[in-house]
C-alpha cells in the first residue's frame, strides 16, 4: 500500500508547477487534486485503515463564465476514493445558473453547493481550513455525497445592518442525490448487502450568518428538513427505512483575529424512523417498527498560523449517535465517539500544501461495519492521516 502513496505524492511533486486559472472573456477554469494516507490501530477509521490505506483522494475541475453583468453559469466534475466508496468515478458535482440582482438579493437554480454550517459549501477548498479531516460528527465523510449539493433553487443575499454588522441569508429547496454505491450505502447495507434505492425529497433548508459588530466574530444558524427513503437487500432480507427528518439544526460560531481562529459547532437532528423488514424469502413474517430519534454532536476547534508556511490546530469532537448493534451486550463506548485531533499544515507555496494529523479516539459509534462482541478491543484507539493537496 505504501509504495502507491509514494508514487501519488511523487506525481504531485513532479507536476507542481505554477499554474494559474485561465481567463478568456469571463471564462475561468479552476481545479484541485489531493491524495493521502490513513492508518489506525484497533478499529478502521473511515476506510480499511488498520493495515494502512492510500484510498483517500479526491479531484475536481470546475468551469464558470459570466454571460451578463449579473448572471453567471458554472459546473464542476468531481471524483473521490475513500476505501470502498467513490472509487474515483467522475460525476457532475454541481451545475448552476446564478443571477445576482444586487448584493441583498440573488437566486441560484440547478445543482448547487449546500449552504449549511460553516464548511459544507467550501469542502472542496482545502486551503480554507487547517485539519486534514474535518470533525466527523458534523462533517461525516460518508454523508458528504448527500449533503454536499442540492438540486433545486436557492435565494440568497447580504444585508448591511450598519453598526450591528452584516446579515447573510440562504433559503433553499430541492432534492439531494444519494449514490446507491456511495457512503450511505456502505453505512446502511454493510459489506454483505446491496443498496437498492435511495431518495431525499422535499429538502428545505436555511442558513443565516451574522458577521457581528465584534471584528472577526461570525454567528451562524443552519436548518434542514427532508424525507429520506432507503431500501437495502442483505442476503434476501429486504429492509425499507423511511426517515422523516423534522429538523437538522446546526449552531455555529467562528472567531478569527490575526493569526488565531476559533470555531465551535453544535448539531442536533430530530425526527422519526419507520423500518420495514421483509424476511418472506426466508419463510419469516414482515416486521415493522417505528421510533423517534434525537441525536446531538458538537466540536470545538483552535488554530494558529505561526508563519506563511506553517499552521497548527487542534479540535475535540463528540458524537453521541447511538449505533444499531444486534448484540445486547455491546459496551457503553459503542454509543459515542470522541475524537481529539492535532493537525500540522505546511503551505509549500500558493498552490500546494501538506497536512499531517494524529487522532486520539474514545468510542466506536462511527466505526463502519458490524462489531461482534469479540471485536470490541477497548474504548481508546488512535489514527494517523496525511493529505497533500494541489490547486489552481
Amino acid at each position: 500500500m505504501i509504495p502507491k502513496c509514494i508514487l501519488s505524492v511523487s506525481l504531485l511533486l513532479i507536476f507542481n508547477l505554477p499554474v494559474y486559472s485561465n481567463e478568456l472573456s469571463g471564462f475561468e477554469i479552476h481545479g484541485f487534486a489531493s491524495t493521502g494516507y490513513i492508518v489506525s490501530d484497533k478499529y478502521n477509521y473511515l476506510a480499511d485503515s488498520k493495515d494502512g490505506t492510500c484510498e483517500f483522494n479526491e479531484a475536481g475541475i470546475n468551469f464558470s463564465a459570466s454571460i451578463a453583468d449579473e448572471i453567471q453559469v458554472g459546473m464542476q466534475l468531481y471524483s473521490y476514493d475513500l476505501g470502498d466508496i467513490g472509487n474515483n468515478t467522475v460525476k457532475l458535482d454541481w451545475a448552476l445558473i446564478d443571477y445576482s440582482w444586487k448584493e441583498s438579493l440573488g437566486i441560484r437554480l440547478g445543482k448547487f453547493k449546500t449552504p449549511f454550517a460553516l464548511y459544507i459549501d467550501v469542502l472542496d477548498y482545502d486551503m480554507l481550513f487547517t485539519p486534514a479531516i474535518l470533525p466527523q460528527g458534523i462533517y461525516n465523510q460518508y454523508y458528504r455525497e448527500a449533503l454536499k449539493s442540492v438540486q433545486g433553487g436557492d435565494v440568497y443575499g447580504k444585508i448591511n445592518l450598519g453598526v450591528p454588522g452584516i446579515l447573510g441569508y440562504h433559503f433553499f429547496y430541492g432534492a439531494a442525490n444519494i449514490d446507491t454505491k456511495g457512503g450511505l450505502s456502505k453505512m446502511f447495507a454493510g459489506d454483505d448487502g446491496v443498496f437498492q434505492y435511495a431518495k431525499a425529497d422535499s429538502l428545505i433548508g436555511t442558513r443565516i450568518r451574522w458577521d457581528t459588530f465584534i471584528r472577526g466574530l461570525a454567528i451562524v444558524s443552519s436548518y434542514l428538513q427532508s424525507d429520506i427513503t432507503f431500501k437495502t437487500n442483505r442476503s434476501g432480507v429486504i429492509s425499507t427505512l423511511e426517515y422523516s427528518l423534522d429538523a437538522l439544526r446546526v449552531f455555529s460560531a467562528e472567531y478569527s483575529i490575526g493569526k488565531f481562529t476559533a470555531a465551535f459547532e453544535y448539531q442536533v437532528s430530530i425526527g422519526n424512523l419507520f423500518m420495514e423488514t421483509d424476511m418472506s424469502s426466508l419463510g419469516q413474517p414482515v416486521i415493522k417498527s417505528e421510533r423517534e430519534f434525537d441525536v446531538d454532536t458538537y466540536y470545538g476547534q483552535l488554530s494558529y498560523r505561526f508563519c506563511k508556511w506553517f499552521e497548527t490546530g487542534i479540535y475535540h469532537s463528540v458524537n453521541n449517535a447511538k449505533r444499531t448493534d444486534s448484540s445486547p451486550y455491546h459496551p457503553d463506548y459503542a454509543d459515542w465517539q470522541k475524537d481529539t485531533a492535532l493537525s500540522a499544515r505546511f503551505d509549500i507555496n500558493d498552490f500546494w500544501l501538506m497536512k499531517f494529523e494524529i487522532h486520539h479516539i474514545n468510542g466506536v459509534s462511527q466505526v463502519l461495519g458490524h462489531l461482534a462482541l469479540d471485536d470490541y478491543k477497548g474504548a481508546n484507539w488512535t489514527a494517523f492521516a496525511f493529505k497533500t493537496t494541489f490547486s489552481f
